[in-house]
Protein backbone atom coordinates (compact mmCIF):
# COMPACT_ATOMS: atom_id res chain seq x y z
CA UNK A 1 0.00 0.00 0.00
CA UNK A 2 1.48 3.19 -1.14
CA UNK A 3 1.98 6.26 1.47
CA UNK A 4 -0.72 7.96 0.01
CA UNK A 5 -3.23 5.78 0.40
CA UNK A 6 -2.01 4.16 4.09
CA UNK A 7 -1.66 7.45 5.89
CA UNK A 8 -5.16 9.37 5.69
CA UNK A 9 -6.71 5.88 5.91
CA UNK A 10 -4.54 4.53 9.28
CA UNK A 11 -4.97 7.94 10.90
CA UNK A 12 -8.94 7.37 10.35
CA UNK A 13 -9.40 4.06 11.47
CA UNK A 14 -7.10 5.25 14.64
CA UNK A 15 -9.79 7.76 15.14
CA UNK A 16 -12.82 5.45 14.77
CA UNK A 17 -10.91 3.59 17.48
CA UNK A 18 -10.88 6.27 19.76
CA UNK A 19 -7.16 6.46 19.76
CA UNK A 20 -6.02 10.40 20.49
CA UNK A 21 -2.48 9.71 19.77
CA UNK A 22 -0.47 7.42 17.64
CA UNK A 23 3.68 6.26 17.34
CA UNK A 24 3.99 5.63 13.69
CA UNK A 25 7.38 3.49 13.57
CA UNK A 26 8.34 3.96 10.04
CA UNK A 27 8.39 7.22 8.80
CA UNK A 28 10.05 7.61 5.53
CA UNK A 29 10.07 10.81 3.66
CA UNK A 30 7.37 9.99 1.22
CA UNK A 31 5.38 9.26 4.59
CA UNK A 32 6.38 12.29 6.09
CA UNK A 33 4.93 14.55 3.65
CA UNK A 34 1.86 12.85 3.61
CA UNK A 35 1.70 13.23 7.06
CA UNK A 36 2.28 17.36 7.09
CA UNK A 37 0.39 17.86 4.14
CA UNK A 38 -2.25 16.31 5.96
CA UNK A 39 -1.45 18.05 9.01
CA UNK A 40 -1.48 21.06 7.03
CA UNK A 41 -5.28 20.60 5.26
CA UNK A 42 -5.98 20.06 8.81
CA UNK A 43 -6.57 16.01 8.00
CA UNK A 44 -4.45 14.85 10.75
CA UNK A 45 -7.08 13.15 12.53
CA UNK A 46 -4.97 12.09 15.46
CA UNK A 47 -1.35 13.15 16.84
CA UNK A 48 1.52 11.24 15.58
CA UNK A 49 5.17 10.58 17.07
CA UNK A 50 7.15 9.90 13.92
CA UNK A 51 10.48 7.59 14.07
CA UNK A 52 12.54 7.75 11.10
CA UNK A 53 14.30 4.56 10.11
CA UNK A 54 17.93 3.50 9.45
CA UNK A 55 17.03 0.18 7.59
CA UNK A 56 14.63 -2.23 7.27
CA UNK A 57 16.15 -5.53 7.10
CA UNK A 58 18.70 -5.46 4.81
CA UNK A 59 18.16 -2.35 3.20
CA UNK A 60 20.29 0.49 4.36
CA UNK A 61 18.47 3.94 4.26
CA UNK A 62 21.73 5.99 6.22
CA UNK A 63 21.07 8.93 8.14
CA UNK A 64 18.88 11.14 5.96
CA UNK A 65 16.93 12.53 8.52
CA UNK A 66 19.69 15.09 9.12
CA UNK A 67 17.38 18.21 8.06
CA UNK A 68 15.44 17.33 11.18
CA UNK A 69 16.32 17.69 14.55
CA UNK A 70 15.07 15.40 17.46
CA UNK A 71 12.18 15.87 19.34
CA UNK A 72 11.17 18.60 16.57
CA UNK A 73 7.38 19.89 16.76
CA UNK A 74 5.11 20.44 13.30
CA UNK A 75 2.58 21.42 15.07
CA UNK A 76 0.27 20.23 17.92
CA UNK A 77 -0.57 16.89 15.86
CA UNK A 78 2.28 16.17 14.11
CA UNK A 79 5.83 15.81 15.72
CA UNK A 80 9.44 13.73 15.60
CA UNK A 81 9.41 10.69 17.81
CA UNK A 82 13.38 9.29 17.03
CA UNK A 83 14.83 6.87 15.31
CA UNK A 84 14.02 3.18 14.38
CA UNK A 85 16.31 0.39 13.82
CA UNK A 86 15.74 -3.62 12.72
CA UNK A 87 18.38 -5.28 14.15
CA UNK A 88 16.62 -8.69 13.17
CA UNK A 89 13.83 -10.45 11.58
CA UNK A 90 10.34 -11.00 13.11
CA UNK A 91 9.71 -14.09 11.89
CA UNK A 92 10.07 -17.06 14.65
CA UNK A 93 12.08 -18.98 11.67
CA UNK A 94 14.17 -16.36 10.90
CA UNK A 95 15.53 -14.68 14.30
CA UNK A 96 18.64 -14.40 15.52
CA UNK A 97 19.54 -16.50 18.07
CA UNK A 98 22.41 -17.12 19.93
CA UNK A 99 22.12 -21.19 19.70
CA UNK A 100 20.74 -22.46 16.04
CA UNK A 101 16.90 -23.37 15.60
CA UNK A 102 16.43 -26.87 16.27
CA UNK A 103 14.82 -27.11 12.81
CA UNK A 104 17.28 -26.37 10.89
CA UNK A 105 20.45 -27.34 11.83
CA UNK A 106 23.70 -24.78 12.18
CA UNK A 107 20.76 -21.88 11.21
CA UNK A 108 20.97 -19.21 13.98
CA UNK A 109 18.81 -16.50 11.79
CA UNK A 110 18.99 -13.18 10.19
CA UNK A 111 20.55 -10.43 11.77
CA UNK A 112 21.11 -7.14 9.62
CA UNK A 113 24.11 -5.29 11.71
CA UNK A 114 27.84 -6.40 12.54
CA UNK A 115 28.05 -5.45 16.29
CA UNK A 116 30.73 -2.38 15.58
CA UNK A 117 28.88 -0.94 13.23
CA UNK A 118 25.59 -1.18 15.04
CA UNK A 119 27.75 0.43 18.26
CA UNK A 120 29.28 3.35 15.95
CA UNK A 121 25.22 3.96 14.70
CA UNK A 122 24.34 4.74 18.14
CA UNK A 123 26.91 6.53 19.91
CA UNK A 124 26.39 8.72 16.60
CA UNK A 125 22.68 9.34 17.53
CA UNK A 126 22.68 8.89 21.07
CA UNK A 127 24.89 11.68 21.08
CA UNK A 128 23.22 13.74 18.57
CA UNK A 129 20.16 13.79 20.93
CA UNK A 130 18.00 10.97 18.99
CA UNK A 131 15.88 8.36 20.59
CA UNK A 132 16.45 5.34 19.61
CA UNK A 133 13.46 2.43 19.39
CA UNK A 134 15.32 -1.20 17.78
CA UNK A 135 13.38 -4.18 16.65
CA UNK A 136 14.81 -6.83 18.38
CA UNK A 137 13.74 -11.07 18.45
CA UNK A 138 15.99 -13.13 18.99
CA UNK A 139 18.51 -13.62 22.26
CA UNK A 140 21.70 -13.16 20.05
CA UNK A 141 19.98 -10.02 19.04
CA UNK A 142 19.22 -8.69 22.21
CA UNK A 143 22.98 -8.68 23.48
CA UNK A 144 23.99 -6.77 20.32
CA UNK A 145 21.65 -4.43 20.89
CA UNK A 146 21.90 -4.18 24.79
CA UNK A 147 25.84 -4.06 24.21
CA UNK A 148 25.35 -1.12 21.60
CA UNK A 149 22.85 0.84 24.32
CA UNK A 150 25.13 0.81 27.12
CA UNK A 151 28.18 1.81 24.73
CA UNK A 152 25.80 4.78 23.49
CA UNK A 153 25.03 5.35 27.53
CA UNK A 154 28.51 5.32 28.61
CA UNK A 155 27.47 5.15 32.23
CA UNK A 156 24.38 7.83 32.17
CA UNK A 157 21.31 7.08 32.35
CA UNK A 158 18.22 6.28 30.31
CA UNK A 159 15.72 8.63 31.62
CA UNK A 160 16.40 11.34 28.47
CA UNK A 161 16.65 9.91 25.57
CA UNK A 162 14.38 6.48 26.86
CA UNK A 163 16.08 4.46 24.11
CA UNK A 164 13.64 1.28 23.66
CA UNK A 165 13.48 -2.80 22.52
CA UNK A 166 10.57 -3.49 20.54
CA UNK A 167 9.39 -6.89 20.31
CA UNK A 168 11.71 -8.38 22.97
CA UNK A 169 10.19 -12.14 21.13
CA UNK A 170 12.81 -14.49 23.27
CA UNK A 171 14.62 -12.56 26.22
CA UNK A 172 16.66 -14.75 28.73
CA UNK A 173 17.16 -13.67 32.20
CA UNK A 174 20.27 -11.82 32.36
CA UNK A 175 19.09 -9.92 29.67
CA UNK A 176 15.72 -9.15 31.95
CA UNK A 177 17.87 -7.70 34.18
CA UNK A 178 20.54 -6.02 31.69
CA UNK A 179 17.77 -3.66 30.70
CA UNK A 180 16.55 -3.01 33.96
CA UNK A 181 20.43 -2.11 35.06
CA UNK A 182 20.30 0.54 31.94
CA UNK A 183 16.90 1.61 32.11
CA UNK A 184 16.23 -0.05 28.51
CA UNK A 185 12.05 0.49 27.63
CA UNK A 186 10.09 -2.46 26.55
CA UNK A 187 7.78 -1.69 23.70
CA UNK A 188 5.37 -5.38 23.76
CA UNK A 189 3.01 -6.44 21.48
CA UNK A 190 -0.06 -7.38 23.06
CA UNK A 191 -1.88 -8.89 20.67
CA UNK A 192 1.24 -11.62 19.19
CA UNK A 193 0.80 -14.32 21.98
CA UNK A 194 -1.88 -16.86 22.31
CA UNK A 195 -2.53 -20.70 23.12
CA UNK A 196 -2.25 -21.88 19.42
CA UNK A 197 1.15 -20.52 18.49
CA UNK A 198 3.07 -22.74 20.78
CA UNK A 199 3.76 -25.77 18.90
CA UNK A 200 5.34 -23.78 15.94
CA UNK A 201 7.94 -21.69 18.10
CA UNK A 202 8.54 -24.96 20.25
CA UNK A 203 9.15 -26.47 16.95
CA UNK A 204 11.75 -23.57 15.67
CA UNK A 205 13.22 -22.64 19.51
CA UNK A 206 12.98 -26.30 21.26
CA UNK A 207 11.05 -26.71 25.47
CA UNK A 208 14.27 -25.27 26.41
CA UNK A 209 14.63 -22.10 24.91
CA UNK A 210 10.59 -21.97 25.31
CA UNK A 211 10.33 -19.58 28.62
CA UNK A 212 12.17 -17.11 26.91
CA UNK A 213 9.65 -15.86 24.90
CA UNK A 214 6.55 -13.52 25.36
CA UNK A 215 8.05 -12.37 29.02
CA UNK A 216 5.50 -9.59 29.38
CA UNK A 217 4.92 -10.25 33.16
CA UNK A 218 8.78 -11.11 33.97
CA UNK A 219 9.78 -7.66 32.44
CA UNK A 220 7.14 -5.80 34.53
CA UNK A 221 7.62 -7.74 37.61
CA UNK A 222 11.64 -6.94 36.96
CA UNK A 223 10.99 -3.36 36.99
CA UNK A 224 11.64 -2.92 33.33
CA UNK A 225 9.82 0.49 32.16
CA UNK A 226 7.24 -0.96 29.55
CA UNK A 227 4.65 0.16 27.03
CA UNK A 228 2.25 -2.57 25.47
CA UNK A 229 1.81 -1.59 22.08
CA UNK A 230 -0.30 -3.95 19.19
CA UNK A 231 2.01 -3.28 16.10
CA UNK A 232 -1.37 -1.22 14.44
CA UNK A 233 -1.88 -1.01 11.72
CA UNK A 234 0.45 -3.01 10.08
CA UNK A 235 -2.10 -6.28 10.40
CA UNK A 236 -5.15 -4.25 9.70
CA UNK A 237 -4.06 -2.85 6.67
CA UNK A 238 -2.28 -5.60 5.31
CA UNK A 239 -4.46 -8.39 5.54
CA UNK A 240 -7.66 -6.34 6.61
CA UNK A 241 -8.15 -7.83 10.02
CA UNK A 242 -9.97 -6.10 12.48
CA UNK A 243 -8.22 -7.48 15.62
CA UNK A 244 -5.32 -5.65 16.77
CA UNK A 245 -6.42 -1.84 16.44
CA UNK A 246 -9.01 -1.59 19.52
CA UNK A 247 -7.68 -1.24 22.60
CA UNK A 248 -10.20 -3.48 24.50
CA UNK A 249 -9.34 -6.60 21.99
CA UNK A 250 -5.94 -6.03 22.62
CA UNK A 251 -6.17 -6.13 26.04
CA UNK A 252 -8.91 -9.30 25.81
CA UNK A 253 -6.10 -11.05 24.01
CA UNK A 254 -3.39 -10.63 26.14
CA UNK A 255 -5.70 -11.09 29.42
CA UNK A 256 -6.98 -14.58 27.96
CA UNK A 257 -4.44 -16.21 24.85
CA UNK A 258 -7.19 -16.33 22.84
CA UNK A 259 -8.19 -14.67 19.32
CA UNK A 260 -11.77 -14.10 17.21
CA UNK A 261 -12.57 -16.69 14.34
CA UNK A 262 -10.81 -14.07 11.67
CA UNK A 263 -7.25 -14.00 13.49
CA UNK A 264 -7.29 -17.57 14.11
CA UNK A 265 -7.49 -18.37 10.00
CA UNK A 266 -4.90 -16.03 9.90
CA UNK A 267 -2.56 -17.87 12.38
CA UNK A 268 -2.82 -20.57 10.34
CA UNK A 269 -1.62 -18.27 7.25
CA UNK A 270 1.78 -17.20 9.23
CA UNK A 271 1.30 -13.89 9.76
CA UNK A 272 4.50 -12.81 11.04
CA UNK A 273 2.50 -11.31 14.25
CA UNK A 274 0.83 -14.57 14.97
CA UNK A 275 4.10 -16.83 15.24
CA UNK A 276 4.71 -16.66 18.35
CA UNK A 277 4.09 -18.97 21.54
CA UNK A 278 2.06 -18.27 24.60
CA UNK A 279 4.04 -16.16 27.15
CA UNK A 280 5.85 -17.84 29.66
CA UNK A 281 7.48 -16.66 32.89
CA UNK A 282 11.10 -17.31 34.86
CA UNK A 283 9.23 -16.64 37.97
CA UNK A 284 7.28 -19.34 40.30
CA UNK A 285 4.44 -19.71 42.64
CA UNK A 286 2.87 -16.48 41.24
CA UNK A 287 -0.60 -16.44 40.68
CA UNK A 288 -1.92 -17.34 37.10
CA UNK A 289 1.91 -17.07 35.99
CA UNK A 290 2.75 -16.88 32.15
CA UNK A 291 4.78 -20.71 32.89
CA UNK A 292 1.58 -21.93 33.89
CA UNK A 293 -0.41 -20.84 31.16
CA UNK A 294 1.92 -21.76 28.20
CA UNK A 295 2.09 -25.53 29.91
CA UNK A 296 -1.93 -25.74 30.52
CA UNK A 297 -2.33 -24.50 27.07
CA UNK A 298 0.46 -26.10 25.25
CA UNK A 299 -0.97 -29.62 26.37
CA UNK A 300 -4.57 -28.71 24.57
Amino acid sequence: MSAVNYLPEATQSSRQRVLQAAFELFVNQGRLDVLRALDQSSGLRIRVNCFFPVNYEFQQFGIWFGDYRPHQEFSPMLRVGGVKVFADSAWTNKMYMTEPHVDQPGYRGEVYWAPDELTRLYRTLHDDGWSLATHTCGDAAHDMVLDAYQAALAGADNAQHRHRIDHLMAVRDDQVQRMVDLGILASFQLTWFTSGTTPDVEGTLGKERLPWVGRWRDLLAAGVPAVASTDYPWVDLAERDNTSGYPMKALSIATTRSVGISSAKRMRRGSPSTTQPTPTGMGKGRRSSPRRWATRESRS
